[in-house]
């Protein structure tokens, strides 16, 4: 596993740990409110690295990438961009069983 997906993984668990004691705490008024919070921050989240993915050629470039490298990987993170907070955000509703 990489350390990357662990933190994932660590902060994912955190999320679903508190909507989970606040849904058997005070009901559903605080799971919705964690929920919102949640995607709040994956808003915040999903913007710069939406800023990062979009100008990834620069700094493929800049480490020495062949060009034709560049252009293809140029045009994929272009596409896939734009699903990016999407996926961010499904994640927060399936994990804090919202979905």
């Amino acid at each position: 596993m990489r350390s990357s997906d662990s933190w994932r993984e660590n902060d994912r668990c955190c999320l679903v740990i508190i909507a989970h004691a606040k849904r058997g705490f005070s009901g559903t008024y605080r799971v919705s409110r964690i929920t919102a919070q949640g995607l709040w921050l994956a808003a915040a989240v999903s913007l710069p690295a939406m800023l990062l993915l979009w100008n990834c050629d620069s700094i493929l470039s800049a480490l020495g990438q062949q060009e034709s490298t560049v252009v293809l990987t140029k045009s994929y993170l272009h596409a896939i961009v734009w699903g990016f907070p999407a996926m961010v955000g499904s994640e927060i509703l399936f994990n804090t069983n919202f979905l």
